[in-house]
């Protein structure tokens, strides 16, 4: 059964475009897993041989090697809430499992269960975004797909300074 590629109009709205491809959008659909693994090693998830980060979380503009746009890529609070996920579980247990089979002194199992939290938390954030930008990129979010329209832009361009506001000089 093919779907007609001509607008949909409906009595209830305006005019609808039936999708090409089950999901969000026009667009096809891209490798998932490839992308994940190419995101887990903090390369481009499009290509994979380009640098996802410029410095240790900042993302790149676009990629060097493919020119695919990664400046709109949204991973917000997801990568640190998951990295805490992890890094909790394995430092509770960890510091449990010490506490329980030798006793040690507790400075010795605040020292150990601080330093252990840091070094996976700075060890995992990194993977942990990039899997999260991977995983945008994949399913057309947040501006990787090109249907969509940039409000961002709109907002700005609509805004005006003029005297009678309070912030204005």
């Amino acid at each position: 059964m093919t779907q007609s590629l001509r607008p949909v109009r409906s009595a209830d709205g305006p005019e609808q475009h039936p999708l090409l491809y089950p999901g969000n959008s026009f667009n096809p659909p891209r490798p998932l897993v490839a992308a994940l693994l190419r995101g887990l090693a903090c390369r481009c998830p499009a290509c994979g041989t380009g640098r996802l980060y410029r410095r240790f979380l900042t993302i790149t503009p676009s990629c060097a090697d493919c020119g695919e746009a990664l400046h709109h890529a949204r991973p917000d609070d997801a990568p640190a809430y998951f990295v805490m996920l992890v890094v909790g579980h394995v430092v509770v247990s960890l510091a449990m499992s010490l506490e329980f089979g030798f006793s040690p002194p507790i400075w010795i199992t605040l020292a150990f269960s601080v330093t252990t939290a840091c070094a996976l938390t700075l060890a995992l954030l990194p993977p942990a975004k990039g899997l999260v930008i991977a995983l945008q990129w994949s399913f057309w979010m947040h501006g990787f797909d090109p249907h969509e329209q940039d409000h961002s832009t709109t907002i700005v361009q609509n805004q005006t300074i003029s005297g009678d506001q309070p912030w204005a000089a």
